[in-house]
C-alpha cells in the first residue's frame, strides 16, 4: 500500500476548454475521439464536437423529436462508423459519423439511466444501467435477447470495459466483478466489497495487464493483475480524494479525482499532486491519437496537456524560494549547488533537493544586486555586485566570506568574472578591467589608455587557444596581446560598423568557432578563416537581442533572448534552428545578459525576470506525430440575382470528401481543414495548393481556410499539408479533386450544332432573299415603264415653269445683296459686346483675392475657379480682419454669365460694406444683413420682383497656437471638414438663399468647431456637385466627398479632382460655374 505524500510534483502548462470557447456546459461526463480525429465531449447539457480550432454543438433527438440534453457516456465503433452515446433518460443514441445518420434505440423494458457502455470486437455495445446489463448490435441495429440474471447479483451495473487482447468484457455492479467472454458466458467473478458496505464500485480502468477498481466514497484504488490473476492494494489516495478516472502516462500514471490531479510512478511508489489544478473534481482522462491528454471536470469543463511539450521546468520567488524574481547570474559549486545571483536578493545557493539558503547584505554581502558569479580552480566563488567583488569559499552545506576587494574596484557594477588558464582572474566592470592572481592580488588593470575600446566591459573570455577576448559595451570587441599588454580590434563585420555594437556574450564551440552575441545585431559566428555569417531576424532567427550562449553536449548551440530561447545546429554545415516562447511551455520569455549556465549533468540553467528556466537538452525531442488532417467544411457556390446557388458539404460529408463534381455557377469554393493535432494546438500551421490554378504553395501560416472565386471549367487538384506544433507534417497531402463542369453552351457538340444550324439557316435565307429579290424585279420593271411616260410629261412642264424661275432668282439676288450687308452689321454689334464682356471679366477678376493675400492670409491652400462662360456668377471674397482672424466665403449668385456677374459685383460690394465698413464678423449677423441689403438693394418684395438671389458660405477663423476656431453660417452652401485620418463630413447651412423669400422667417445657424494642425475645410458652390456627363449623370456630394477625402498634399489633390472632373465630364457641356477651396491649418 502507497499512502500519498504532501508534496507537489511537476508544474504542467494546461489548456482550458469551457462554455466561453462553445462547450455546452462545463459539467464533463464522457470523451472519445472518431476515426477522422474529432474528439467528442458529452456534457451535462449537450453534445459538442472539437476539431482544433472551434467547438460545434451537435444536436440530437429522442424518438418524442426532443433535444437530447443529458449524456452519460461515449463509445465510438470503428467498423460502423457509429458514435454511441449512453443517455439518462433510459436510452442509447447512435450517429452514422460518415453520413450523419441518427438512430434512438431505448432500453428493453427499462426507462432508467445508462451509467457507462463499452463496444466489443464484434461491435456489440454493452450498456450498463441502474436496472441491469444489455446488449445492443451495431450491424444488426437490434438489442439482443440475453439473460444475464442468472449471473449477476442485483439490477445496478455501475461499470462495464473491454479487454480486447483475452476478448473479455468485465463488468461490475455495487460490491463484485463479474468477467464474461464474447459468447456471453460468466468467465469468473469475485467478490471486491461487502454486501453490508454503503459504499460501491464507481469504474473498472483496463490499462496493459491490469485492471484498476475505482470506488465511489473509499479513497483508494485497487489493482488487480490479469496475468497473475491477483487483486491487492495499490494506491491509498489523501483525506477527501476519490479516484474517477485512470490513464498510463510515458513514465507514471494519470489519475482524475474530486480533489485534483494526481501523478504516480510505473512501480506505484510516488504519489504526487500535479500542480495547478488544485481542487478542482475531475472525472475522466481520455488520451488522442495526437498525445494530448484530456481531462472532464464538474464545472471547469475541458482541460487538457501534452508530455511533450513539458519539456522545460523552471524555480522562481513564487513556489521555490529565491527571494527575489529576476536572475543575473548562475553558477555550480562543487558540490553540485547551484549559486543564483539576483538582482535584489543577493545570492541564492539552491541544493539538488531544492533546499534554498541565502547569501545578502546582512551576512556580510557587499551589495544584494549581483551581476556575475565565477567558480575558480580552487572551488572559491567570485562574487560580483554593484558595490564591489567578494570571494567566498565554498564548503558542504555552507560558504565563508574570505575576501573583499571592494576597496581595491571603484563601486560600479561588475559584469563579467573568468579565471584563464594561468589561474589568473580578469574582471570586467563597468570601469576598467582588472586582472588579479591566485593569490587574490591584483597584477594589472586595463583601460582605454592600453588600446581598449571602451572602459565599460560586458563580457570577458578566453578561447581554447588562450586568447582573451573583450566585449564592450556598444564599442565592439578586442582582443588581448599578451606581449606588449595591449588590446587589438577584433573586427566582427567587414566593415567599420562594429564600432558601435554592444558585446553581450561571447562562446567558442567545439569546431573552434567563436559566436559573439550582441544587443540589437543578432549572432555573429566567426570561423577560423575569419569568415563572419550573421544571423538575426531578418533571416529568421529569433531575435536579435542574444544574452546567453550554451553548447551542450550534441553540439547544439542554446542561445537566450528578449523574445524565449532556441538552438541551432553547431556543426558545420548545418543551419537547423528551433525557437522557444511561452507558447512552447516556458514560464516567461525575456531573459538577462550573463545569467546562463551547464551544469555537470550536462543540464542547461537560463535566468531571466521571473527566476530561472532549466531543461535536459536531450530531453528536448520533437513531436513526431504526423498530422492526419482532414476537411471539415466544403462551400461550392455564389448569390446571383438575388438567389443562393451553394453546396455545402459540412459536419459529416467533408470528412469523407475526396472529389467534387460542380455545375459552373458554383465555381466559388471555401474549403475548412484541420490537422487534427492537438499538442500545442495554436501552433499548427497549414500550406495548400490548388493545381494548376497555382504553381507553388501558400506560405506556412495558421490560416485553416482557403477561399478561391470565379474558377474557369476544368479539373483541379486541391492539395493540404498540415504541420504540427514542431513542424513535423503529413508524409502526402490530402488531396482532393475538383470538378468545374463546362456550362453547355462551351461544350464542342453544342459549338458544333450551333455552326452547323447557322449554316442550314443560312441557306434556307439565301434562297429566300434571292425568290424575293427576283419577284422585286419583275414589280420594279413596271414601275420603270410607268414612270418613264410620266417623266416626259412632267419635262414639258418643268421647262415652262424654267422661266417663270429664272425671273424670281434675279429678285433673290438682289435681295440677298441687302441682307449680307445687314449681316455685316450684326456681326460688328456683337464684337463690340464680346468685347465688352471679356473686359467685364478683367474687372470681375480684380474682385477675386490676390494669390499672394491668399497665401500670407491662408497659408496652405488651393482654389479651383472655372466659369462656365466668360464672366462667371460664382466668386470667393476673403478679408483679413487682424494678424489672427480672417473671413471667407464662397458665393454662388442666381444664374451664370452676364446676369451672374452683375449679381456677383453686388454680392462683392454688399460683403465689403457689411464686414469691412460695418465691422460685422459674426456669419450669422453677416449672412442676415447680406439678405436684407440684397432685398433692398434689389427692391425685392413677396409679389413682383426679380427672383435674383445667392447661395454662400461664410467662415470666420480665428487662429491659435495649437488649433484655429471656426465659425460657419451658411445659405444653402454647406462647407466640408476633415479632421486628421477620420472620415470627411459635411456641415449643414441653413435651407434659405440670400434674397429669397419664405412665409416662416429663418434666422441663419451658427455653427462652430475646433481644428488642429493638418485639419482641412473645403468651400464649393454647387457647380461641381451637379456637373453630369454624357450619361447624364451628376458628380453628386457622395462622390465629391470622396474626392476630398483623399489624404493628399493639398497641391496634388487641387490637381487630381481636376483630373476627376474633366474625366467624370468627358465631352458633356459644363453646367454651371465651378468653385472650390481648400484651406489646411497650419
Amino acid at each position: 500500500m502507497l499512502v500519498s505524500v504532501g508534496g507537489y510534483g511537476q508544474k504542467i502548462n494546461f489548456n482550458q476548454l469551457g462554455v466561453r470557447e462553445g462547450l455546452s456546459n462545463n459539467n464533463i461526463e464522457s470523451i472519445t475521439q472518431d476515426e477522422f480525429g474529432y474528439l467528442w465531449f458529452a456534457t451535462r447539457d449537450g453534445l459538442n464536437r472539437y476539431d482544433g480550432h472551434q467547438i460545434t454543438e451537435i444536436s440530437l433527438s429522442n424518438d418524442k423529436n426532443e433535444q437530447i440534453k443529458d449524456y452519460t457516456s461515449l463509445y465510438y465503433d470503428l467498423e460502423t462508423h457509429q458514435l454511441v452515446c449512453g443517455l439518462y433518460q433510459g436510452a442509447i443514441s447512435l450517429l452514422n459519423t460518415t453520413t450523419g445518420e441518427v438512430a434512438y434505440q431505448r432500453l428493453p423494458n427499462s426507462d432508467t439511466h445508462v451509467n457507462q457502455i463499452f463496444g466489443d470486437s464484434n461491435s456489440r455495445i454493452w450498456v450498463g444501467s441502474a436496472n441491469g446489463l444489455f446488449i445492443f448490435d451495431l450491424k444488426k441495429l437490434k438489442w439482443l435477447d440475453v439473460d444475464f440474471t442468472q449471473y449477476l447479483k442485483g439490477d445496478f451495473i455501475s461499470s462495464v470495459t473491454f479487454i480486447p487482447n483475452r476478448e473479455e468484457i468485465w463488468l461490475s455492479n455495487n460490491h463484485s466483478i463479474f468477467i464474461f467472454n464474447d459468447e456471453f458466458s460468466l468467465v469468473d467473478q469475485f467478490d471486491i466489497l461487502d454486501e453490508n458496505n454503503e459504499d460501491f464500485i464507481k469504474r473498472i480502468c483496463h490499462i496493459d495487464q491490469k485492471a484498476f477498481v475505482l470506488f465511489d466514497s473509499e479513497q483508494k484504488i485497487l489493482g488487480y493483475d490479469l496475468e497473475s490473476k491477483k487483486l491487492k492494494k495499490v494506491i491509498k489516495l489523501p483525506e477527501l480524494t476519490l479516484a474517477r478516472d485512470i490513464l498510463k502516462g510515458e513514465n507514471n500514471y494519470w489519475i482524475t479525482t474530486t480533489n485534483g490531479f494526481y501523478s504516480i510512478d510505473n512501480k506505484f511508489r510516488k504519489l504526487s499532486k500535479v500542480e495547478g489544478l488544485n481542487h478542482l473534481s475531475l472525472t475522466k482522462i481520455f488520451q488522442d491519437k495526437s498525445g494530448e491528454i484530456w481531462l472532464g471536470s464538474r464545472g471547469s469543463g475541458m482541460i487538457s496537456f501534452s508530455q511533450i511539450s513539458e519539456r522545460f521546468r523552471h524555480f522562481n520567488n513564487k513556489d521555490d524560494k529565491l527571494n527575489t524574481p529576476i536572475v543575473r547570474a548562475i553558477e555550480e559549486d562543487i558540490y553540485k549547488r547551484l549559486w543564483i545571483g539576483t538582482d535584489g536578493g543577493g545570492v541564492n545557493i539552491v541544493s539538488e533537493n531544492r533546499r534554498t539558503n541565502y547569501v545578502t547584505e546582512e551576512d556580510g554581502l557587499a551589495s544584494n544586486r549581483v551581476r556575475s558569479l565565477r567558480k575558480d580552480h580552487k572551488g572559491r566563488l567570485w562574487v560580483g555586485t554593484t558595490a564591489g567583488l567578494q570571494i567566498l569559499a565554498t564548503k558542504d552545506g555552507g560558504y565563508t566570506i574570505i575576501d573583499s576587494l571592494s576597496s581595491v574596484l571603484p563601486k560600479g557594477n561588475i559584469w563579467s568574472i573568468i579565471q584563464d588558464q594561468s589561474k589568473h582572474i580578469w574582471v570586467g566592470t563597468s570601469d576598467k578591467l582588472y586582472v588579479y592572481n591566485s593569490d587574490i592580488e591584483l597584477v594589472h588593470t586595463y583601460s582605454k589608455e592600453n588600446g581598449l575600446p571602451s572602459n565599460d566591459i560586458n563580457v570577458v573570455f578566453e578561447t581554447t587557444d588562450g586568447d582573451i577576448l573583450i566585449g564592450t559595451y556598444g564599442n565592439g570587441m578586442a582582443k588581448f596581446n599578451p606581449k606588449n599588454k595591449t588590446f587589438e580590434a577584433f573586427h566582427l563585420t567587414t566593415d567599420s560598423t562594429d564600432a558601435v555594437i554592444e558585446v553581450t556574450v561571447i562562446h567558442e564551440d567545439s569546431d573552434k568557432n567563436l559566436w559573439v552575441g550582441t544587443h540589437g545585431q543578432g549572432l555573429i559566428k566567426i570561423n577560423q578563416q575569419s569568415e563572419v555569417e550573421v544571423f538575426n531576424i531578418q533571416n529568421g532567427f529569433l531575435d536579435d537581442v542574444i544574452y546567453g550562449l550554451v553548447e551542450d553536449t550534441d553540439q547544439r548551440l542554446w542561445y537566450s533572448t528578449n523574445r524565449g530561447i532556441g538552438f541551432l545546429e553547431a556543426k558545420a554545415g548545418k543551419k537547423h534552428l528551433k525557437f522557444f516562447t511561452e507558447k512552447n511551455g516556458l514560464l516567461f520569455s525575456e531573459f538577462n545578459q550573463g545569467a546562463f549556465k551547464r551544469s555537470q549533468s550536462g543540464e542547461i540553467y537560463l535566468g531571466g525576470v521571473n527566476g530561472v528556466i532549466h531543461f535536459k537538452p536531450n530531453s528536448i525531442q520533437e513531436n513526431p506525430y504526423q498530422p492526419q488532417p482532414i476537411f471539415t467544411s466544403v462551400e461550392a457556390g455564389k448569390i446571383s440575382d438575388g438567389e443562393k446557388s451553394l453546396l455545402v458539404y459540412d459536419n459529416y460529408k467533408a470528412s469523407t470528401l475526396d472529389s467534387l463534381s460542380l455545375a459552373h455557377t458554383q465555381n466559388d469554393i471555401q474549403i475548412r481543414f484541420s490537422s487534427m493535432s492537438f499538442v500545442d494546438r495554436k501552433q499548427n500551421r497549414y500550406a495548400y495548393i490548388l493545381e494548376p490554378y497555382e504553381e507553388t504553395w501558400t506560405n506556412v501560416s495558421e490560416f485553416n481556410v482557403a477561399k478561391y472565386t470565379n474558377l474557369s471549367p476544368g479539373q483541379y487538384q486541391f492539395k493540404l499539408k498540415a504541420f504540427n506544433n514542431d513542424g513535423v507534417s503529413n508524409s502526402e497531402p490530402k488531396v482532393l479533386n475538383i470538378e468545374i463542369r463546362t456550362p453547355y453552351w462551351q461544350t464542342t457538340w453544342f459549338k458544333f450544332l450551333v455552326i452547323l444550324s447557322l449554316l442550314v439557316i443560312g441557306v434556307l435565307t439565301m434562297k429566300w432573299r434571292m425568290a424575293r429579290l427576283e419577284h422585286k424585279n419583275q414589280v420594279l420593271e413596271e414601275k420603270v415603264l410607268l414612270k418613264t411616260s410620266e417623266i416626259l410629261q412632267q419635262k414639258e412642264e418643268i421647262e415652262g415653269q424654267a422661266e417663270v424661275l429664272k425671273e424670281q432668282r434675279d429678285k433673290l439676288s438682289a435681295k440677298s445683296m441687302e441682307l449680307e450687308m445687314a449681316l455685316d452689321e450684326l456681326n460688328l454689334k456683337n464684337n463690340q459686346v464680346v468685347d465688352s464682356i471679356k473686359y467685364a471679366k478683367k474687372i470681375q477678376k480684380t474682385i477675386l483675392p490676390s494669390k499672394q493675400k491668399m497665401e500670407d492670409v491662408l497659408g496652405s491652400y488651393f482654389t479651383i475657379y472655372k466659369p462656365k462662360d466668360i464672366v462667371s456668377g460664382d466668386f470667393f471674397w476673403l478679408s483679413e480682419i487682424d494678424e489672427k482672424t480672417f473671413c471667407i466665403a464662397v458665393i454662388d449668385c442666381t444664374g451664370h454669365g452676364v446676369p451672374g456677374a452683375i449679381m456677383s459685383m453686388v454680392g462683392y460690394s454688399l460683403l465689403n460694406r457689411i464686414v469691412n465698413v460695418k465691422k460685422i464678423h459674426a456669419p450669422d449677423k453677416v449672412l442676415e444683413l447680406l439678405d436684407k441689403s440684397v432685398k433692398e438693394d434689389l427692391k425685392h418684395d413677396a409679389e413682383k420682383s426679380v427672383k435674383d438671389g445667392m447661395d454662400v458660405s461664410f467662415c470666420k477663423i480665428i487662429k491659435n497656437e495649437a488649433s484655429w476656431e471656426l465659425y460657419y453660417a451658411g445659405a444653402k452652401m454647406p462647407i466640408f471638414i476633415k479632421e486628421g485620418d477620420s472620415e470627411i463630413y459635411r456641415v449643414s447651412p441653413t435651407n434659405k438663399a440670400i434674397g429669397g423669400h419664405y412665409r416662416k422667417v429663418r434666422p441663419f445657424e451658427l455653427k462652430t468647431a475646433f481644428l488642429k494642425k493638418g485639419d482641412r475645410i473645403f468651400l464649393s458652390s454647387d457647380g461641381i456637385i451637379d456637373q453630369s456627363n454624357e450619361d447624364r449623370k451628376k458628380i453628386g456630394t457622395p462622390l465629391f466627398m470622396s474626392w476630398l477625402d483623399a489624404s493628399q498634399p493639398l497641391d496634388v489633390q487641387k490637381q487630381s479632382i481636376k483630373d476627376k472632373l474633366v474625366q467624370h465630364q468627358g465631352d458633356f457641356h459644363q453646367r454651371d460655374d465651378i468653385t472650390v477651396v481648400g484651406i489646411e491649418v497650419s
